[in-house]
């Protein structure tokens, strides 16, 4: 799939999020629906039945009654795209005003999804909102400051995944492609057209993380495609290798590290050279987990070496990219830890001393890794009292922030407590991971 997925009709759109965002049933989604009206007072909202739902995702009706769209606004559920739109602007790139009706419901919704998942990281938006609002309802054209404050928007979500879940986001991740969408469509101008068409990918590609951290690998999959159309489009070598890098995941998830590592060669292949150290350094230490992966040791530890050596002398004035934020000294020393520990290095225990004292409680999902990280270093090494106190503190905190790689490191931790099932240091433990397993 290309960037022409979103030239799919609202109906498909509405159906896809139902089915994988909200997971519910047409009945469930009504009775939400029908409870929302009743608490906002819309008694031309609770007459939602099966059936219309039904009409929607068929395509039999294409647009909903502007009560409807308030509340599906509210919900921070896919809305109809006015025509030229995205699919328009991928085809011609020649802009042009937003014709839409529906001003009102689209503000409604920039509101729902501005606010949802954002409170934890994200700057007020003040001025910036309402610029957006005017530009998405059609009241004003794109300008410069409307898509700086989109890019602005775009960070910010990036910056809130770090403390939020991935289910708390999803809605404002959705709301915000949908905006630019819409946006795309009035752009005046080629370097504008650009912009926008850079930050539909790096939303595209926000939105196919989450779908992954919730497990929805092919959801996920189709993101990706559709965001690697666009880089391609606005030729963004940067936000190519970020998702061959996101891709890289995705195969480790389905056991397929031969392919984890083609996509980080060449997601390594597509960055400038000298540009971007951060991008590099994340690159080099997924190289290193995917090559251990496959029993190529030397390559790990050479990976390793490398990705330290390019944190510590590359370039640190470059501006940040939005999906590096993350990649922190810690999130670095969390797989070095890891890696060191599994190839038996003695490079473990500096990096281990280190981590220990930068590791904090957990708060961020980097430092609940690097905990799961520290906690298997330290039961590979033997030392079952200070692994499982770590891997408890970790349990507790991934549990929290439900993560998908969380998850995963745990799953190694619990590969480490094995030789010690009779211990008695471990057992509450071991108990307490089977239990998440299992659900």
């Amino acid at each position: 799939m290309t960037g022409k997925d979103f030239a799919r009709s609202w109906g498909e759109r509405l159906r896809t999020w139902r089915e994988t965002i909200m997971q519910c049933s047409r009945e469930e989604f009504v009775e939400q629906v029908v409870a929302l009206a009743f608490r906002n007072n819309e008694e031309r909202g609770q007459d939602l039945g099966v059936r219309l739902v039904g009409k929607w995702e068929s395509g039999e009706i294409a647009k909903p009654q502007a009560v409807y769209r308030r509340l599906l606004a509210e919900m921070n559920a896919p809305l109809p795209v006015p025509q030229g739109g995205f699919g328009h602007v991928l085809a011609s790139q020649t802009g042009g005003d937003a014709q839409d009706d529906e001003g009102v419901d689209r503000r409604s919704f920039f509101q729902a999804s501005a606010a949802t998942g954002l409170a934890a990281g994200a700057a007020p938006l003040g001025d910036a909102l309402h610029r957006l609002e005017r530009a998405v309802s059609g009241g004003t054209k794109v300008d410069e400051a409307t898509v700086t404050d989109l890019e602005t928007h775009t960070r910010a979500l990036f910056d809130a995944e770090e403390r939020q879940s991935s289910g708390e986001l999803i809605g404002a991740a959705a709301g915000h492609l949908d905006n630019i969408t819409t946006l795309l469509g009035a752009a005046p101008g080629e370097h504008l057209a650009g912009r926008l068409t850079v930050q539909a990918g790096t939303a595209a590609a926000f939105a196919g993380w989450l779908a992954f951290d919730q497990g929805a690998f092919q959801v996920a999959d189709q993101y990706y495609r559709t965001a690697e159309g666009l880089a391609e489009q606005a030729d963004d070598p940067l936000l190519m290798a970020c998702l061959r890098t996101y891709r890289s995941y995705l195969c480790d998830a389905e056991g397929k590290a031969s392919e984890s590592a083609r996509w980080l060669r060449e997601a390594e292949a597509a960055l400038p050279r000298g540009q971007q150290a951060t991008m590099h350094t994340w690159i080099a230490a997924r190289q290193a987990e995917t090559a251990l992966a496959l029993g190529e040791t030397d390559s790990a530890l050479r990976s390793l070496d490398r990705a330290f050596v390019v944190q510590d002398f590359g370039q640190s004035n470059e501006p940040a990219l939005p999906w590096t934020a993350f990649f922190t000294p810690t999130r670095l020393d969390g797989m070095a830890v890891a890696s060191y520990a599994r190839a038996n290095r003695g490079e473990m225990d500096t990096v281990a001393e280190r981590l220990l004292g930068g590791v904090g409680s957990g708060e961020t999902k980097v430092e609940q890794i690097a905990l799961a990280d520290l906690a298997y270093s330290y039961l590979e090494r033997g030392d079952v009292e200070r692994g499982a106190e770590l891997a408890q503190q970790a349990l507790t905190a991934i549990s929290r922030s439900q993560t998908r790689v969380g998850y995963d490191r745990l799953d190694v931790v619990t590969s480490a407590l094995s030789p010690y099932q009779g211990s008695r240091t471990v057992a509450d433990l071991q108990q307490q991971l089977d239990e998440l397993q299992r659900t």
